[in-house]
């Protein structure tokens, strides 16, 4: 069948995958799939924390374009041929299950037009966030016993997504290259699960109590390497909106020990937006790019998905601005991971990924991926990614919370909330972040370097 363009000349294959990779459509689908992952992360976090009374839900971020390009890179090798990744594929392209051979014969194609769309977002963030920071990097990490030789479009698909490959040689290089990579000086422990059994991290566990089956089950998760994905966006404000010589309790003195701790907005020209859609509530907070907001918003129902939340920010964006002060609870740096991998599972059509050969040419023959944290087992697809304020608030000055009425000249956002980075030129969440765990006042932090060598509790990295 003869497929013709607009102006009536035949179109090529390159016209039907370009279509594909950048219509507004595909950006849609990426909104709504990054939201579902995200949301599947948080809701697992909060299960374990019902489960496991001794488990504290952590705060959650999620880097949109890390993980676009996390499922482009899989579902590049691992859908050829109908492969396991092929259903995750047309999830991610928007392709309906009767489209044509087309665009499943041309995944090179395909991704590369991908990388080109992500690589133009990526250096526009980039360029948008200075003088605060946004950058990010990306690893495929091997495990030195089980390397092996990769085909040629593996290798096209690695470099139209700016991935890097390579062989495990121990936390403390992880660490070098987030630092260097990243501008993350602050970062001195490996924020990553290694595989289990044998690294040097876990050394010191008893070896008495390993299994033959465990060593074996240790040893087939040893055979798929680490997605290691890593970002990190410093937001900067416009001068004086950010009152970053103070904190801010209910109470107004130190001697609250815990009390949750608020970071304040203040700017009267021009003033803040927020608005309410039943129970949830929208602030909009202006950062020093023009096309840049911070969105806080409170209560979202669970049935919420990413595209009706860019029609809320959009509806809050119609609103008069007139809240001139917001107080925020305070969110603090961490060295933890999200488990995407489990995100992704839970979410997307993916199941396939994770069981006997799912990840294709990235793996040993028949490897099997897992999407856990257990004592055998590592999670295979996990991200770091750390959102800071340009200038740290000063914890040690502490002032009295000041609500007035009417509430809408002072907005009051309260925990758990959910942060959205929004690019208004995109118009899409650049990050999605879940606030659950507050800094409060005179909260012991464990000293840098404190308890490096040992075995993390649960499944998630300790925080600073």
């Amino acid at each position: 069948m003869t497929n013709l363009t607009p102006k009536g000349r035949r179109s090529t294959i390159r016209d039907v995958v370009a279509d594909m990779a950048v219509g507004s459509n595909i950006w849609e689908t990426w909104n709504r799939i990054s939201y579902q992952v995200f949301e599947a992360i948080v809701r697992d976090d909060a299960r374990h924390s019902q489960d496991d009374a001794n488990f504290q839900p952590n705060n959650t971020w999620l880097c949109v374009p890390q993980l676009i390009s996390n499922l482009a890179c899989l579902t590049s090798v691992a859908a050829v041929g109908n492969g396991p990744g092929e259903a995750l594929r047309r999830e991610l392209m928007n392709e309906p299950p009767e489209t044509g051979p087309t665009a499943m014969n041309m995944p090179r194609s395909l991704m590369n037009l991908v990388g080109d769309e992500l690589r133009q977002w990526e250096n526009s963030l980039h360029s948008l966030s200075k003088p605060g920071v946004f950058t990010l990097a990306r690893r495929i990490l091997v495990h030195p016993k089980f390397t092996k030789s990769y085909a040629y479009n593996t290798f096209v698909t690695l470099n139209s997504l700016g991935v890097e490959m390579k062989i495990f040689d121990g936390p403390g290089e992880i660490v070098q290259w987030i630092q260097k990579n990243l501008r993350l000086t602050t970062l001195l422990t490996c924020p990553y699960e290694l595989w289990r059994c044998g690294e040097p991290h876990l050394k010191k566990e008893n070896p008495k109590e390993a299994t033959p089956r465990d060593v074996i089950l240790a040893k087939s998760n040893q055979r798929c390497p680490l997605f290691i994905w890593a970002s990190y966006f410093q937001i900067t404000f416009k001068s004086g909106i950010f009152e970053s010589e103070s904190v801010f309790t209910m109470s107004g003195t130190p001697d609250v020990k815990g009390e949750e701790m608020y970071i304040r907005f203040h700017s009267e020209k021009p003033k803040m937006r927020y608005c309410s859609s039943g129970r949830t509530g929208i602030l909009e907070v202006p950062t020093n790019a023009t096309c840049v907001f911070l969105y806080f918003v409170t209560d979202v129902e669970r049935s919420t998905t990413g595209p009706q939340l860019v029609e809320m920010i959009r509806e809050v964006q119609k609103t008069t601005a007139e809240t001139h002060t917001a107080y925020i609870p305070v969110w603090w740096p961490h060295e933890s991971v999200s488990n995407v991998a489990k995100g992704i599972k839970n979410s997307l059509d993916a199941e396939p990924l994770f069981s006997h050969g799912g990840f294709g040419d990235f793996a040993m023959e028949d490897a099997e991926a897992s999407a856990e944290f257990s004592k055998k087992f590592t999670s295979s697809i996990q991200h770091f990614d750390s959102v800071t304020v340009f200038h740290t608030p000063d914890t040690t000055s502490i002032q009295k919370v000041v609500l007035q009425v009417p509430s809408y000249n002072v907005a009051h956002i309260r925990c758990p909330y959910t942060v959205i980075i929004y690019d208004d030129k995109k118009k899409m969440p650049i990050y999605f972040g879940r606030i659950v765990r507050p800094k409060g006042v005179d909260t012991k932090v464990q000293s840098v370097g404190e308890n490096e060598h040992k075995p993390r509790p649960s499944r998630w990295c300790r925080l600073m």
